[in-house]
């Protein structure tokens, strides 16, 4: 996480950096590069020293506001570089390499939500019915 943040620290000040010195102002495309910066800033922030244990009973409310700033977060990074796409006007061989590596990339990740759905079940009715008394390792 660490290594992952410092990228995008350096890539952020980067941005600005050739934003102000280019004399051309794209205020929406800045405007959304800093407010990802500010809300992923904030998301690593509360990760790593607000995260309450697992066992505590804001775990579960935390988990969701995690996951839902994440996922806008990652909504806003794709609005992003499509405003980029759209300001450098590339060969439209970048913007098909784009679409093709979301399209990928939303292909793995809900794969990966099944599995994950799949393992919370199994772990929901292990819990179940170790609670009711039954145990599938003791007949």
């Amino acid at each position: 996480m660490g290594l992952g943040y410092a990228l995008g620290f350096a890539g952020f000040v980067t941005g600005l950096k050739l934003g102000s010195s280019s004399g051309v102002q794209h205020n929406v495309h800045r405007n959304l590069a800093i407010v990802l910066f500010t809300v992923g800033s904030f998301q690593v922030l509360v990760a790593m020293c607000l995260r309450p244990k697992k066992d505590h009973k804001l775990r579960f409310y935390w988990a969701k506001s995690h996951l839902v700033i994440g996922l806008s977060i990652l909504i806003l990074g794709i609005i992003e570089i499509s405003e980029g796409l759209r300001l450098l006007e590339p060969a439209k061989g970048w913007k098909l390499a784009y679409i093709a590596f979301l399209e990928i990339w939303g292909v793995i990740v809900f794969v990966l939500g099944i599995i994950r759905l799949v393992n919370a079940g199994e772990k929901w009715k292990e819990a179940k019915t170790t609670r009711n008394g039954w145990n599938n390792s003791h007949p």
